[in-house]
């Protein structure tokens, strides 16, 4: 019984590891195109194992977190106002910007351009 309590928490700590080195992996490549299988290959599994230890741990998809964490990234740069919707889309890592306007309106409840705009209008309320 001892062993397979120690055994079970040393597979909580590999795998609490092992998306740790996930989550490093999106932070540095979310700006590129990411393939489930370089990423399972990147923390030694292969896809199917990948997908199912991924949806286990984190309750979502890697591709529904993947997602996520690029809209946040595009919320960062929208409020900056620095580049426009398309750029800030191929920046953050969407190929397609009809995709990244879908995907943005169904996290944020707005459109990319509406985001922006209103972060704009912020700023010029707190300016003033």
């Amino acid at each position: 019984f001892i062993r397979n309590r120690r055994f079970s928490h040393s597979r909580t700590g590999s795998s609490q590891r092992r998306m740790d080195r996930i989550r490093t992996y999106v932070i540095c490549n979310h700006g590129r195109h990411v393939a489930i299988d370089d990423v399972a290959r990147f923390v030694g599994m292969n896809k199917s194992a990948f997908c199912v230890f991924f949806r286990k741990m984190a309750g979502k998809t890697f591709v529904q977190y993947l997602n996520e964490y690029r809209i946040q990234m595009a919320c960062r740069m929208l409020e900056k106002g620095e580049k426009s919707v398309s750029e800030v889309c191929y920046a953050v890592g969407f190929g397609d910007v009809p995709y990244f306007h879908r995907m943005f309106k169904r996290m944020t409840g707005v459109s990319p351009g509406k985001y922006k705009e209103d972060c704009k209008q912020e700023q010029r309320d707190v300016a003033d």
